[in-house]
């Protein structure tokens, strides 16, 4: 047990590392009376201590400093004798006190988008009207405008190709063709 005096008139801390004891295979120890508990958690690559056993996904995703519209958090755990990570809905409640918890990652949350009733999947939060054309619809900005569908007032079509487009709540565009027709 690894408990570390901070000074006469404080008390003593014990820090549970929950990845070194993860690949112990060891139960967590129990702490004396007075001593207090910090439960070492490694998020991506940083250790940080924690005094609190329990947190809300999206209590902990901001106690980091991530925004829980935009990031999920991954936890690492034992799932039928194998080391596989969880999905973590941002609801849920974390138990730092735990057996089985190795570590977590935060990854940035998925976005769907459509064109023209495609769906398109991507990590960003925003993209350009340009990367959207070229690396999505594939097509030249060029040769097509791309618009966005607002329910019950028509369209919104974006004239700067590196205007940057945020794909919350799922956005629906469109494509106009740019190319002039000849009236013969």
């Amino acid at each position: 047990m690894s408990t570390q005096p901070l000074g006469s008139e404080k008390p003593e801390h014990l820090i549970i590392d929950l990845e070194e004891y993860f690949h112990k295979k060891e139960c967590h120890p129990e702490a004396d009376p007075g001593v207090i508990i910090l439960y070492r958690v490694k998020i991506d690559d940083n250790y940080l201590d924690f005094k609190q056993r329990d947190w809300q996904v999206k209590g902990l995703l901001a106690h980091i400093g991530k925004d829980s519209k935009f990031f999920d958090l991954v936890q690492y755990m034992l799932v039928d004798g194998e080391v596989k990570p969880v999905h973590l809905d941002h609801e849920e409640i974390i138990d730092f006190g735990r057996l089985g918890i190795e570590r977590f990652i935060v990854q940035p949350k998925p976005r769907t988008f459509f064109i023209d009733r495609q769906d398109f999947h991507t990590i960003h939060p925003f993209l350009t009207v340009r990367q959207i054309l070229v690396n999505f619809a594939k097509v030249s900005p060029d040769n097509k405008t791309l618009a966005k569908k607002i329910p019950g007032s028509g369209f919104h079509e974006y004239k700067s190709l590196d205007e940057q487009v945020s794909l919350e709540d799922s956005p629906h565009f469109t494509l106009f063709d740019n190319c002039t027709t000849q009236v013969s």
